[in-house]
């Protein structure tokens, strides 16, 4: 695994934060030349990048900081934060289902005939036509986790104003806070039905993550 963590600060106004992670595992095995592949939680690029900005407008900033009660009012103490994720797909593998008498085993692997990134049909994860069950009492060819799923991108976004209170002591302060998880709403799936008897073979079922989700806080800091 290999990592990096550039971190960037700028006088109490911008600071950013990020994680690039490359990793691959290989598990071993003393099976058959077939059970050897890519780890399944093998994730080959992670990023997240987040940011604080505290916008420079205002009191005690270097924009509009003479400006009246009333603007000063409004434009002073906001502050945005962001965090953006991304991740390579999490491979995985291909069985037949079901159980063959002749092996005596029911998740052999299937035979790849073509490409299953080619002539994939729309609204599933791969071309279901590239794959097709051994002869009864055979096992296929196919290795461990010879797919991926899809990529996963995720950006959570929040904007946070402070209104002081003096009567709370020298830190008293209302944070409001308007929190934006997933705000593109960028669809994320579990991993795709991966079994040849599955009449949902290829397909995606399941979120592994929510739409987007708006929530409003009030904090007191004291």
């Amino acid at each position: 695994m290999r990592q990096m963590r550039p971190v960037k600060r700028g006088r109490n106004i911008f600071k950013s934060f990020a994680i690039v992670s490359y990793n691959l595992i290989v598990p071993s095995s003393s099976g058959s030349f077939l059970d050897k592949g890519t780890h399944g939680k093998t994730i080959h690029v992670w990023r997240r990048f987040s940011s604080t900005w505290a916008l420079p407008f205002g009191r005690n900033r270097s924009l509009l900081k003479d400006s009246g009660p009333v603007v000063s009012a409004l434009l002073s103490d906001w502050q945005i934060n962001g965090i953006l994720t991304y991740q390579s797909g999490q491979p995985f593998t291909v069985t037949v289902g079901a159980f063959d008498a002749g092996t005596g085993i029911s998740n052999r692997c299937p035979n790849q005939v073509s490409d299953p990134h080619e002539n994939v049909p729309a609204g599933v994860a791969f071309n279901p036509a590239a794959f097709v069950a051994p002869p009864a009492g055979q096992l296929g060819l196919v290795g461990r986790n010879p797919l991926r799923a899809d990529n996963y991108f995720n950006t959570d976004f929040a904007v946070l104003r402070n209104f002081r209170l003096s009567s709370l002591g020298e830190a008293g302060a209302i944070e409001f806070r308007a929190e934006l998880f997933n705000i593109f709403n960028n669809p994320s799936f579990t991993l795709p039905v991966s079994s040849l008897s599955n009449a949902a073979f290829d397909r995606y079922v399941s979120n592994s993550t929510a739409p987007r989700v708006i929530q409003f806080v009030a904090k007191v800091k004291f």
